[in-house]
């Protein structure tokens, strides 16, 4: 059973140690918050390890969770906990820890600063016999066939989402071959929030040429982040962002020029992570031209059988019943989330490689009632970290001796 007298650190968002309380104080509804350590342990074929959680728990007893889960004591580093709690769990000793991240969890009963780690290991593993009911590796079909079945624990199933996000989605193109896209270009967003990496797609070459074009311009340096919806997307590009004043509207900032709309259902779709063009509206624009400089990233939500039917609904009344959503995409609606209500009418043409914590971050801020951003969000700095191979030079022919014949 639990000790519920042992003491846990009580600390802010940043993990400063500003007092301390029981487990039993901790887990009671009192939204105290303290520090957890979390390690994701991976094997070389990318299976993840999960443990069971036992019957006697207070939190979630029976559940699968992630392979290694522990509260931080009063006066410990996350580092020592960490240790202290794969060896503990599964007798782990000689692991190298990656940390990857920390974010904040909350229920009705606890409310946890997670500490999240991850490892890869291919050693034997010895559960603990007295902490846990066992473990073994899943692999990411049986993770994705799990989710939503109160099989997992919730928290496993949305930190798993948010930090491994990319391996659901290479499960997906590795059992649908026809997904995949080929990416030789990325793009970094530097901002006052974080990093975003971007990897462009070459199955849409004019959107493509164009973003990294905008991009070699510096266009992009300096421009606020100015729309923002929770549970929807974040979007830049406007140029008239760069000296906009607290509290300006904006949205109209743009080039004058569109680019061809680039379409390319089903391979293509506006999953959670992906990078698409903004457009002005269809009674404007009946071609879904996208616009020369502004786009937006996607987070989304994920959806149920009942609501794809609606959106299914939707997007039959925007395309005239020309577009239509494949299982193999309302499965990672499902499972990964996104916005499909935007589909074949938007133009996607990249993804999120690195730093969808950071949009996850920036979609939850707190915006005026044109959606702009309260506290002001920039793009310091885009660069074009993989470009494309420059043409070959011309080869100048040298002169030959052979007569020409008319």
């Amino acid at each position: 059973m639990d000790n519920m007298q042992e003491k846990f650190p009580i600390v802010d968002e940043e993990g400063t140690v500003i007092g301390e309380a029981t487990r039993g104080e901790c887990h009671n509804g009192s939204r105290l918050l303290h520090p957890v350590v979390h390690m994701h342990v991976f094997n070389a074929q990318g299976d993840v390890y999960l443990q069971k959680r036992p019957e006697w728990k207070d939190i979630q007893p029976g559940k699968w969770d992630t392979a290694v889960g522990g509260h931080i004591d009063y006066g410990e580093a996350p580092e020592e906990a960490l240790h202290r709690e794969v060896r503990e769990e599964l007798g782990i000793t000689d692991f190298t820890p990656t940390f990857i991240g920390k974010y904040v969890f909350e229920s009705q009963r606890e409310r946890e600063l997670v500490y999240v780690n991850r490892t890869t290991y291919d050693g034997e593993i010895k559960p603990s016999k007295d902490e846990l009911d066992g473990g073994r590796f899943w692999t990411m079909q049986e993770i994705r066939e799990a989710m939503g079945k109160d099989v997992l624990t919730p928290n496993f199933e949305r930190e798993f989402k948010r930090f491994f996000l990319s391996l659901l989605m290479i499960f997906c193109l590795a059992v649908s071959p026809s997904w995949s896209q080929t990416k030789n270009t990325e793009v970094l967003l530097e901002t006052t929030a974080g990093n975003i990496r971007i990897a462009l797609y070459d199955e849409t070459p004019l959107t493509r040429d164009n973003f990294l074009k905008i991009t070699k311009m510096g266009i992009y340096d300096s421009l606020l982040i100015h729309r923002v919806i929770k549970d929807f997307m974040i979007q830049s590009g406007d140029t008239n962002s760069k000296h906009a004043k607290p509290g300006q509207l904006l949205g109209t900032g743009d080039f004058d020029y569109t680019t061809e709309a680039e379409f390319r259902l089903p391979q293509i779709f506006h999953r959670r992570g992906v990078v698409a063009m903004a457009r002005e509206g269809d009674r404007e624009n009946p071609e879904r031209r996208s616009s020369a400089c502004q786009f937006y990233i996607v987070w989304g939500k994920i959806f149920n059988d009942i609501q794809i039917a609606k959106v299914q609904e939707r997007i039959d009344s925007a395309t005239q019943g020309t577009v239509k959503l494949t299982p193999e995409m309302i499965e990672v609606y499902k499972t990964v989330g996104g916005t499909p209500h935007l589909d074949g009418q938007y133009t996607v043409f990249g993804e999120v490689v690195e730093g969808m914590d950071v949009v996850e971050a920036i979609q939850k801020v707190e915006t005026d009632k044109n959606d702009r951003p309260l506290e002001d969000i920039r793009i310091l700095k885009a660069t074009v970290t993989k470009d494309l191979p420059a043409p070959p030079k011309p080869v100048r022919k040298t002169r030959g001796t052979t007569r020409r014949k008319p």
